[in-house]
């Protein structure tokens, strides 16, 4: 199992959005998909079944099965969509349910036969919630937008990134970054380009474009694919969905 983590420590970059779009992409592709909602803010789970406290959420993982990882089973729901499973969020998870950084491992070590990838949803902290995110994960994906706090931003990231290989010198962990929301103006470019001579940050190629379909696919709770095929951003979080993949 090949395991995403989507997290900036900024909100509005599009985090939720890139994790829901990659989750459903990937399974298009023909890859069995976890989706895990690890931000207490819930906004992933909706996309793909019902948001219901009363039901076993990712709060489980961490307070009843963190003796029992091999219990994850029962927090696991199947998604509107084939291929794609969700362990759905919960409002009431807080940071102090993180009191272990592997339980998230732990639990996605004992479904790693059934999936191929596992998406894990962040919220914009720099907590234990995270940590344990980037203790799971073989990939951190970082959406950025190309403004004048970005630079700063990245640098708290890796910041924590770091912080998890010094911490954990056995974990391997990629880190890629994209820029997101990104619109064709002077300013956007001279950072972009910035960004690409100036530091040694792990940009890919692909760019997602600023898009009246992905705040539309956002009220309708779908992924770009299913709501707006043809539209630039869906092409883009494709495109950027095969990047990630390492297929050209």
């Amino acid at each position: 199992m090949r395991v995403y983590a989507v997290w900036n420590g900024k909100g509005g970059t599009g985090k939720t959005t890139t994790a829901v779009n990659l989750a459903y992409n990937l399974s298009v592709l023909g890859q069995k998909v976890l989706l895990v909602d690890l931000d207490p803010q819930t906004n992933a789970t909706p996309f793909f079944t019902k948001a219901n406290e009363n039901a076993y959420t990712v709060r489980n993982l961490f307070r009843d099965l963190f003796e029992h990882p091999e219990k994850v089973k029962r927090c696991i729901y199947r998604s509107k969509y084939p291929l794609l499973d969700v362990i759905k969020g919960d409002t009431h998870l807080s940071e102090a349910d993180a009191h272990d950084d592997y339980t998230i491992k732990d639990a996605l070590w004992n479904v790693k036969a059934e999936y191929d990838v596992a998406v894990i949803d962040c919220r914009p902290s720099f907590e234990n919630l995270t940590r344990n995110a980037l203790c799971a994960a073989d990939i951190l994906v970082t959406p950025i937008q190309l403004d004048g706090y970005c630079k700063d931003n990245l640098a708290l990231v890796q910041r924590m990134y770091d912080e998890i290989l010094t911490d954990y010198p056995d974990h391997e962990i990629e880190w890629k970054v994209f820029a997101n929301k990104v619109r064709l103006l002077k300013s956007s470019r001279n950072i972009y380009s910035e960004l690409m001579t100036k530091y040694t940050y792990p940009l890919v190629t692909t760019c997602v474009s600023d898009r009246a379909a992905v705040s539309s696919a956002t009220v309708a709770k779908k992924p770009l694919l299913k709501h707006r095929k043809n539209d630039v951003a869906t092409e883009d979080f494709m495109s950027l969905t095969k990047e990630l993949m390492g297929v050209s």
